[in-house]
């Protein structure tokens, strides 16, 4: 296996994309000391959050890790990351920008894109990586990790696997490294990717088993954050309830992604088990996408910038464009309000799943395939579920961009409602970029979904490797 790059790993480096992390512990000293330059640009509480990062060679496991090696299983890479995490591309000044095996023009998405490289070019047989979550009252007692909205699943779409988001805290997130220790806005959850559903099942069931002999069982290591959800073995429904969004309201996909759900649906229809619904979101996509977007840096994001300043790194452009203009600390008061409209946002999503009375939602997981380097900012296919705590699986489909199918695209975009950040990347399509698409179910039923992953992938012949 291989983890992603700020999963603890006893005598190794946690970095974060950011050159802070390679400094050694007197240099870190002298560069946060008292009356020095960082100290005079920053808060007195924006320097005691920069004391606080812990140390960048772990001298303990994380959780997980500790229940991995427990499994029998061999680590052999830490993985790369994008400058912050919070990029659903992989590039900083630490490694460099890491390319789609699949075609070198291209990225393996991110933030977690260092592992769907290294699966997807066959050097690993699963992986670990991060995906970010909406937090709740057992969550905001743990040290979080931050990350975009969709590390797993964006990049195990532009690659050809599989990608699974859990629920918040089913699998255990102790001794991940984090820029925001502390912050409930928005949390992470650890997830899998796998060449096959089948493996994607034995490494869930594997770490959530709580049986005598196997690895510590999440809830054991993390009591605070976990649960006690041992995994439950479930048959594959009789009958499937499938909820079909082929649009999130606010960014319209692309032909190759089109191209693939309606292929989908088309081979679904087919399949007497399985019942399919539209569903909308109507508003709530385009107000998810706007309060996710408030919740990620609760505090202006002084942290994190103040960490990548502090050694005169300089900002990538989309740390750039996700920071934003240096903005002022929230308020308590702030805080709160937006803890209430977030809770809100998910009481209204489900309201509308139980009126549609849904078993799983099908949908895109991006608005285009694999993009170029650099061009991507926008990931409300999957945050918005992040916002709702909605575990996902991504899976591979047989639809690839094709340049002769779907060049035509640029003349429908006067016609498409599209977000000004999102058109200008939206503007090459690539010959053999794969398309993965998304199956979200309900809160701590993994089971479940992964049993609905097999009847529509299977049945409808969209994926490989079952």
């Amino acid at each position: 296996m291989s983890v992603k790059a700020h999963i603890g790993v006893q005598g190794t480096r946690s970095d974060r994309g950011i050159l802070f992390d390679v400094l050694a512990p007197a240099s870190v000293a002298e560069l946060l000391r008292d009356g020095g330059d960082v100290a005079r640009s920053v808060t007195p509480a924006t320097l005691e959050a920069m004391r606080t990062q812990g140390p960048h060679v772990q001298t303990e496991d994380a959780a997980i890790v500790r229940a991995l090696l427990e499994a029998g299983v061999v680590i052999i890479a830490k993985t790369t990351m994008p400058q912050t995490v919070m990029q659903v591309d992989t590039r900083s000044h630490l490694h460099g920008v890491t390319l789609n095996p699949r075609n070198l023009h291209l990225s393996p998405g991110g933030s977690s894109g260092g592992e769907s490289a290294l699966l997807a070019a066959g050097g690993s047989a699963l992986g670990l990586g991060s995906d970010i979550g909406a937090s709740d009252a057992m969550q905001a007692r743990r040290r979080l990790t931050p990350s975009t909205g969709g590390s797993v699943r964006q990049p195990a779409a532009c690659v050809g696997l599989y990608g699974m988001r859990p629920t918040c805290g089913r699998l255990p997130m102790r001794g991940v490294r984090s820029t925001m220790a502390g912050a409930e806005g928005i949390v992470g959850s650890l997830g899998p990717f796998a060449h096959s559903l089948r493996d994607l099942r034995l490494i869930s069931k594997v770490l959530l088993s709580g049986t005598a002999g196997g690895p510590t069982p999440p809830w054991v290591l993390d009591p605070h954050g976990c649960p006690r959800c041992p995994w439950r073995e479930v048959l594959q429904p009789k009958k499937l309830r499938v909820g079909v969004m082929r649009c999130d309201g606010r960014v319209r996909p692309t032909p190759p992604v089109r191209r693939a759900m309606d292929t989908a649906v088309q081979q679904l229809a087919k399949v007497a088990s399985v019942e399919l619904v539209d569903f909308s979101l109507g508003s709530l996509g385009s107000e998810a996408w706007d309060l996710a977007r408030e919740l990620y840096f609760q505090e202006g994001g002084a942290v994190v910038r103040g960490l990548i300043e502090s050694t005169g790194e300089p900002l990538l452009p989309l740390t750039q464009a996700i920071l934003g203009a240096p903005v002022r600390d929230h308020t308590a008061g702030e805080v709160w309000r937006l803890a209430s409209r977030r809770e809100a946002h998910r009481r209204a999503f489900m309201a509308l799943w139980q009126s549609a009375e849904l078993d799983v939602l099908l949908c895109p997981a991006a608005p285009l395939p694999a993009p170029r380097p650099g061009r991507v900012r926008y990931w409300g296919y999957t945050s918005h579920f992040n916002l709702w705590d909605m575990p996902g699986v991504v899976f591979p489909t047989a639809t690839t961009a094709l340049h002769t199918t779907d060049a035509h695209w640029e003349q429908e975009l006067e016609s498409v409602p599209c977000t000004g950040d999102a058109d200008e990347h939206h503007r090459a399509v690539f010959d053999g970029a794969p398309v993965g698409l998304q199956l979200i179910g309900q809160r701590w039923m993994e089971e479940e979904l992964l049993a609905a992953v097999e009847v529509v992938a299977g049945a409808a012949g969209l994926g490989a490797g079952l």
